[in-house]
């Protein structure tokens, strides 16, 4: 579990003011939503998951936002989760190209109720995940579970052929040439 953070409420209004400020100053302030929901209890927990990609493009729910022609948007109105109304927006979808410092590899993934699928474009086998009995994922269910591998697998190659995403490829140049001592 990650570090817990206590902020004093006066920090958020300070903070809040600071942006609004910044947001008036660069004449933002007219295409920018600042959302501070007061519809959920304090103490409340929402179960559904829901991502919010950070994109160059801000908005949310989606509806507020008319989509650009060359962007793909496939983002749904959470707001009923918060209100406690019911809320089930479907598989959630990643997909993450490159390698990181924090040991990311190429690889894309599904998310479909306690399963997700990751699927890695370095060859290694698609490795399916209970997240609810190991949010962690050091446990691949793969043998125990083919199942759900087949059937998260497809939605996943749709999801990514419809995005148009860029799939990496392995670097056909040979490595270095080392370098002979005469």
């Amino acid at each position: 579990m990650g570090p817990s953070f206590h902020v004093p409420v006066e920090n958020l209004d300070s903070d809040i003011g600071r942006l609004l400020d910044a947001l008036d100053r660069t004449g933002d302030a007219g295409d920018t939503i600042v959302i501070l929901p007061g519809v959920v209890a304090a103490g409340t927990r929402i179960s559904e998951p829901v991502t919010s990609p950070i994109s160059t493009r801000r908005c949310w729910p989606p509806p507020a936002c008319p989509p650009i022609p060359e962007q793909h948007i496939d983002g749904v109105d959470f707001g009923p989760a918060w209100r406690g109304e019911p809320f089930a927006r479907g598989p959630l979808f990643w997909h993450y190209p490159h390698y990181s410092n924090q040991d990311g590899c190429p690889s894309a993934a599904i998310r479909d109720g306690r399963w997700k699928l990751i699927a890695s474009f370095e060859g290694d086998p698609t490795r399916p995940h209970d997240i609810v009995a190991d949010p962690a994922k050091q446990i691949d269910l793969a043998a125990r579970h083919p199942e759900v591998a087949a059937r998260l697998r497809e939605p996943l190659s749709r999801w990514l052929d419809d995005t148009k995403a860029l799939i990496p490829e392995l670097n056909r140049q040979p490595e270095p040439l080392a370098v002979l001592s005469p």
